[in-house]
């Protein structure tokens, strides 16, 4: 199995056909066709079903096509680190920490003009998974997650607050949410579920979310109440919602700036986090 067969094979994912995917990348059908085969041959499955003319990936070409996503941005990255060695940093973010992240950024891109900074945006489990893959070199999450297996800097520490086109009080203890349709991160479910069975109030969850973007729209549409870390919303400057504070320590959270465990930082990373982390 050869780099250049996974890229041809995301493309052929990406174009449905390998009559489209042997255009864009100008090579013969056939030839693309017997790549295709040696892989399946290689890893004794099948990677693709016809559905109408159109190929559809099973299961293990699903995982396959996964993997190869992976090994394909570690691949560019490293070409790009060893022509560009030490003028590209590469920063994974949640979006909930953009209010937070971006004026430290801007300062960052403009007294640094040599160094070129590409930004990964994705949930906290997936950035833990790209820095742990060396995708990325460093990365702003969100607790809770294992916090103790990386070195880190804890940013801000900040309460959940409850989001709504409904009037709201400035704050509110966790019996306010009790019944009430709410609107909440995946990766939150488990402690809200505990929080509630421990005061004895029905959770009632009208939808879950990987991302506090959406978690925001859908409450400004009155599809419920987002319950969202409060800086998420700061971004949020066109959205004219209510919000309370939720008084509970146990729904806190932190934005936290984690690196690889005792690895050897380069001198730019260094500056960044001095500077403006």
């Amino acid at each position: 199995m050869e780099i250049k067969q996974l890229e041809n094979f995301i493309i052929v994912v990406e174009e449905g056909s390998i009559n489209k995917a042997s255009k864009k990348i100008l090579i013969a059908q056939p030839a693309l066709s017997r790549q295709i085969k040696l892989l399946e041959e290689e890893l004794n499955v099948t990677l693709f079903i016809r559905n109408q003319n159109k190929l559809v990936l099973t299961n293990a070409g699903n995982e396959l096509y996964n993997k190869a996503l992976y090994l394909k941005s570690l691949f560019d990255k490293t070409k790009n680190d060893i022509k560009n060695v030490s003028h590209t940093l590469h920063l994974g973010m949640i979006s909930s920490s953009i209010s937070f992240i971006l004026n430290k950024i801007e300062n960052f891109t403009k007294t640094n003009t040599n160094i070129k900074l590409e930004i990964n945006e994705a949930n906290t489990y997936q950035l833990l998974e790209s820095l742990d893959h060396h995708i990325i070199d460093f990365a702003i999450c969100r607790t809770p997650f294992k916090i103790n297996k990386y070195d880190y800097k804890i940013l801000l520490e900040e309460p959940m607050i409850l989001l709504s086109n409904n009037k709201l009080p400035s704050n509110v203890d966790i019996s306010f949410l009790n019944n009430k349709p709410l609107l909440i991160y995946r990766r939150f479910e488990e402690i809200f579920t505990n929080i509630f069975e421990k005061n004895n109030l029905t959770l009632s969850i009208k939808a879950v979310f990987d991302d506090a973007k959406t978690t925001i729209l859908f409450a400004s549409k009155n599809l419920g109440y987002a319950v969202v870390p409060k800086s998420s919303y700061d971004a949020f400057t066109n959205l004219d919602l209510n919000y309370s504070i939720i008084l509970n320590n146990d729904l806190n959270t932190k934005l936290v700036f984690i690196s690889r465990k005792d690895e050897v930082l380069s001198n730019e990373i260094k500056n960044f986090i001095k500077n403006y982390m």
